[in-house]
């Protein structure tokens, strides 16, 4: 990294995070903070196996 904030240092990091955001959190009104994890976890675990890119 050299620090000086490019934007492609963290373009994967931020399709990531939009992905996760847009398709899972928006969608959804958790009860607790540990439903949110769970459900947020399930995601990642979809988008980096079996979701298309």
């Amino acid at each position: 990294m050299d620090g000086k904030g490019s934007w492609r240092n963290h373009v994967f990091v931020e399709r990531v995070s939009r992905a996760i955001k847009y398709e899972k959190v928006y969608l959804r009104a958790y009860e607790s903070i540990m439903k949110a994890k769970q459900s947020i976890d399930t995601y990642i675990d979809y988008y980096n196996q079996r979701r298309p890119h």
